[in-house]
C-alpha cells in the first residue's frame, strides 16, 4: 500500500545523494496516510503549489547530530540551524488548509516532528562518499515533493531567496504569509501560472522576420501535477473501480484525456517519441 507524504529533497548535487542507502533521500515534512484514503489529492497538490511558490524558499539545515530512530534503528540525520524555524513555520502553514489537516488528523502520527534524514539501516546501512568520509554537517534542500506512491510524485521547486522579497522572519512578512494562504492566492493569480516561472529557464521565445514566434529548448521538464493527478486516479480506478473517485477527480480525469487526445490529433508527427509514448500509455490505461 502507497502512502502520501511530503518531503523536501536535497539539492542534485548535495553529497547526502552518495552517503544515504534511500532511493530518494529526504526529509519528511508531513505524512498524510495510505493514498487510497484520500479522495483530494488534486485540491492538495494546487495547495502545496502555491505555498511552494509564495511561502518557502531554498533552505539549508545543519545537521545537530546522527543517531537510530524508530523501532527499525534507521540511522538518521538530525537537524537544527537557522533555517529550521522557517520550515517549521511552513509546515504549519500547510497544516491551515484543510485537506491537508483532514488528511493528517485521519492518519496515526508520531507524538512530536523531529525533522531528519535517513541514512540507512542495518539492512541496507549508509555509504560513504568518495574520499572515504562518511559526515556531513549540513544539507541544502531546493524543492518539496507530493509523493504519492513509493518515492515518485509531482516536485515544486523553491525559489532562491532575494532579500528585496519579504522575509517571513518578520512580523510584517508573517502577516504577508497569513494574508496570501487565507485567500489561497493572491489577486490575478492562476493556479499552475506563476508570475515570475511560468515560462521554463531553458526555453527560449525569439519572434522571426515575419512576425511569427520560434521557440527552443524545453527538454526535461517535470511532470505537471495535472498529470500526475490523473495517473492517480487511472491507478486508483484500475485497483478499485470507478466509483472509487470523486466527482471532481472524474472531471479531471475527463478533462485530461479529451485534451491529451486532442493535442496527439492535432500535433501528430510533431510531438516527440517519447511524448506520443506518453500520450498512448494514457489513453491505453483509460
Amino acid at each position: 500500500m502507497s502512502n502520501v507524504v511530503i518531503v523536501a529533497l536535497p539539492e542534485k548535487d548535495d553529497p547526502i545523494w552518495e552517503i544515504s542507502s534511500e532511493t530518494v533521500p529526504h526529509l519528511t515534512l508531513l505524512f498524510l496516510g495510505e493514498s487510497n484514503s484520500i479522495t483530494n489529492v488534486f485540491e492538495i497538490l494546487r495547495f502545496l503549489d502555491h505555498a511552494a511558490t509564495t511561502v518557502l524558499h531554498r533552505f539549508s539545515l545543519e545537521v545537530d547530530r546522527r543517531g537510530t530512530l524508530g523501532d527499525d534503528q534507521a540511522d538518521v540525520l538530525f537537524f537544527e540551524g537557522w533555517d529550521l524555524p522557517e520550515l517549521k513555520r511552513f509546515r504549519g502553514q500547510l497544516l491551515q488548509n484543510d485537506n491537508i489537516k483532514k488528511a493528517y488528523l485521519a492518519s496515526d502520527q508520531h507524538p512530536e516532528w523531529l525533522p531528519h534524514l535517513t541514512l540507512g539501516y542495518p539492512t541496507a546501512p549508509a555509504k560513504k562518499l568518495k574520499d572515504g568520509r562518511d559526515r556531513v554537517y549540513s544539507v541544502r534542500f531546493d524543492r518539496v515533493a507530493l509523493w504519492v506512491d513509493d518515492y515518485a510524485g509531482p516536485e515544486f521547486p523553491l525559489k532562491r531567496y532575494e532579500y528585496a522579497e519579504v522575509s517571513m522572519s518578520t512580523e510584517t512578512g508573517k502577516d504577508a504569509v497569513d494574508e496570501i494562504l487565507s485567500h489561497v492566492g493572491v489577486k490575478g493569480m492562476k493556479w499552475g501560472v506563476r508570475k515570475a516561472d511560468n515560462i521554463p529557464t531553458d526555453v527560449t521565445v525569439t519572434r522571426t522576420p515575419k512576425g511569427g514566434v520560434k521557440t527552443t529548448g524545453g527538454k526535461n521538464q517535470p511532470t505537471h501535477p495535472d498529470a500526475v493527478t490523473a495517473r492517480v486516479a487511472i491507478q486508483k480506478a484500475k485497483k478499485s473501480g470507478v466509483q472509487s473517485l470523486s466527482n471532481r477527480e472524474l472531471q479531471a480525469l475527463s478533462s485530461r484525456m479529451n485534451l491529451e487526445k486532442k493535442v496527439k490529433e492535432a500535433a501528430g508527427d510533431k510531438l516527440t517519441s517519447d511524448g506520443k509514448a506518453f500520450v498512448d500509455l494514457l489513453m491505453a490505461l483509460a
